[in-house]
This record gives C-alpha cells, sequence and structure tokens, in this order.
C-alpha cells in the first residue's frame, strides 16, 4: 500500500506543476504567494511566513502544495481560526496596527525563535503587505534571515 500511495503522490505532482505553469494570475496576492512557492522550492528557506490579515494570502500557499512549512501570523483570531483547517499552515497571533516594519519583523522573528520552529542562521521567506495592517494588501515578498538585523 505504501508503494500504490508514493507512486500516485509522484504523478499528483508532476500533473500538478504542469497546471500550474499555465495558470494565469487574476489577483496580486495569489501571484505573490506563487512567487513564494516557486522561490521556496528553488531557493533553501525553511519556511514560508505570510504576514496576513485575513488568511487569504496563507489559504493561497496552502493551495499551492508548498514543500516547507507556512506560518501564519495575524492579528485576528478568527482567521488564524479557519487557518487551522489549511494544509501545512500553522496560524500564530501578531499585532500589526500602528506598528512600524522593524517592530513587525522584529515580531516574526521572536515568534519564530521563541516556538523554536527555526534558529539564528536560517532564512525564512516572509510575505506581506503595505501598507502594513491593511485587509488584502500582499503584495510583497522578503527572503529574511533570523537573527540578522533587516533594512
Amino acid at each position: 500500500m505504501d508503494r500504490v500511495c508514493k507512486e500516485a503522490e509522484k504523478e499528483y505532482e508532476s500533473l500538478h506543476h504542469i497546471e500550474r505553469r499555465a495558470h494565469l494570475h487574476h489577483r496580486i496576492d495569489e501571484a505573490v504567494a506563487a512567487a513564494a512557492v516557486f522561490t521556496a522550492r528553488h531557493y533553501d528557506v525553511k519556511a514560508i511566513v505570510a504576514l496576513t490579515t485575513s488568511g487569504n494570502s496563507a489559504q493561497w500557499l496552502s493551495r499551492a502544495d508548498c514543500s516547507v512549512p507556512i506560518y501564519a501570523l495575524s492579528p485576528d483570531v478568527i482567521a488564524r481560526r479557519k487557518l487551522t483547517l489549511h494544509r501545512n499552515v500553522f496560524p500564530f497571533p501578531i499585532l500589526q496596527q500602528n506598528r512600524s516594519r522593524d517592530q513587525i519583523f522584529h515580531d516574526i522573528e521572536s515568534v519564530l525563535l521563541g516556538s523554536t520552529l527555526v534558529v539564528a542562521g536560517d532564512e525564512v521567506l516572509v510575505t506581506f503587505g503595505e501598507p502594513f495592517g491593511t485587509l488584502g494588501g500582499t503584495n510583497s515578498m522578503k527572503i529574511v534571515k533570523i537573527g540578522v538585523p533587516q533594512s
């Protein structure tokens, strides 16, 4: 049974990649999520961090069968609860309103290091929207080295 399942998963993965290559994105957050997944598959990051208010960007990442864990950081408790139902998504609380970019990135590191999800020196890919704390604004991604001051 193990062999059959592994072969079925290989077939699914190859078909999934072919299907994704031809997909046209109609939303910015969907396009950023696709770029993040592509980058995670081709660059050695330990995780993707989705800084999200509504949870939509983490949902897009989950749909793409990402090979690394997705840590969804959201101030909205309802969004975090919904995200527990998505494959490979692990939600955490974070404050975003009236916070500077540096404060938010420091909090991201604190959450990841405090939960022992990464260690200093690991690289993670962060998706976020600017201005911070606004609904439906995921429009950026950045690779962050944990424990190194951000510029």
